[in-house]
């Protein structure tokens, strides 16, 4: 009878102690949820300004419209009508972003005149947004940025990832509205 006893004394501590695993498991999982996501709007904006002007470059030279066949009366060639209107569709789909973008291009560099902090913008501006300096390469760029800005070439990358984030938060909306995270890419010269 006493070991029975001593069993029902131990289940409430057995209980206690797999509710606190389990508390401790959701709030692990919830944190690496948040970090995921974090971490994608960083990706998700930097990709989007790294292609920049190539996303440009394909609103304006796509061909969709100029094709020597009259589709309404052509015989269907596997495929090629459908690679026609996945064009128009990409092209669509590309220039709503590319508006998106150029919007919360305004957007911060309001943010960033208002807050004084011009150059932190004039960094995005010339690393992505300068189409003179996409051919040189990378360290290279970082180098003429901090010498026309006057500072060191590790503040060109943490006033470029700060940018990054902030502009997260106009492209991305909450999910971009996450704080106290560093970037991947903080004081990283060679991507």
């Amino acid at each position: 009878m006493i070991g029975r006893e001593e069993e029902l004394n131990q289940r409430p501590e057995r209980e206690e102690l797999a509710l606190a695993a389990a508390r401790e498991a959701i709030l692990e999982f919830a944190a690496q949820e948040k970090a995921s996501i974090k971490k994608q709007v960083f990706q998700n904006t930097n990709l989007l300004l790294e292609h920049y002007l190539d996303l440009k470059a394909y609103c304006k030279h796509a061909v969709y419209k100029e094709c020597p066949v009259n589709l309404e009366n052509a015989i269907n060639i596997e495929g090629y009508e459908i690679t026609i209107q996945s064009i128009k569709a990409n092209l669509d789909v590309t220039r709503i972003i590319l508006s998106h973008v150029n919007t919360a291009l305004v957007l911060l560099k309001k943010k960033s005149r208002a807050r004084g902090s011009d150059q932190k913008f004039r960094v995005i501006e010339l690393m992505h947004l300068d189409e003179k300096m996409q051919a040189v390469p990378w360290t290279e760029r970082v180098q003429i940025i901090s010498e026309e800005l006057q500072c060191e070439e590790v503040s060109v990358l943490k006033w470029r990832n700060e940018m990054i984030r902030d502009l997260g938060v106009f492209l991305f909306g909450v999910d971009g509205l996450k704080l106290g995270w560093q970037s991947p890419y903080s004081g990283n010269l060679n991507r």
